[in-house]
């Protein structure tokens, strides 16, 4: 399994590419329920290995975002079906991961630097009301949802990965 593909889950990978939400059971649900095996998603999601879309139904490793939008494309399945957050619970990144973006998506989309999306993320940086709306427009979600999310990411415990 390639380390793009996906994070092994616990205190070693608090990281930016940690998918906060994905729900491993409802992944291996949604490709039985199409009648594909790992080998078939593999194959049509581009997927390096078998092994990867085994870990992910398995919850040892969370997918990266752009991987996993592959993969629930050829399901045919919305990204909130198996990534479960709920939405007062919220931080900028799982609203990223909700519309499968990746940091640089994100920033190109919103016209902002892919390192403030990222301190943003962090409940770095600052956040302006330019920045808000640019962030709310590339996520299709209101500019105080975008100061919510930021701000519960500001205030999350010491050591949560945000």
């Amino acid at each position: 399994m390639s380390s793009d593909e996906s994070q092994r889950f616990g205190p070693e990978s608090m990281s930016r590419s940690v998918l906060r939400g994905f729900d491993p059971a409802r992944f291996e649900t949604a490709r039985t329920e199409k009648g594909l095996s790992r080998s078939d998603l593999a194959r049509m999601a581009k997927i390096k290995t078998v092994e990867t879309i085994r870990r992910w139904e398995k919850g040892l490793a969370a997918p990266q975002i752009d991987v996993l939008g592959r993969a629930i494309t050829c399901l045919g399945v919305a990204p909130d079906s198996v990534i479960l957050t709920e939405p007062a619970e919220r931080y900028l990144s799982d609203w990223r991961h909700l519309t499968l973006q990746t940091q640089p998506e994100l920033a190109a989309s919103a016209g902002l630097s892919t390192n403030l999306v990222a301190q943003l993320e962090l409940g770095l940086g600052t956040l302006t009301d330019d920045r808000a709306e640019r962030l709310a427009t590339a996520l299709g979600i209101t500019s105080e949802e975008v100061r919510s999310s930021y701000e519960r990411v500001r205030a999350r415990p010491a050591g949560t990965p945000a």
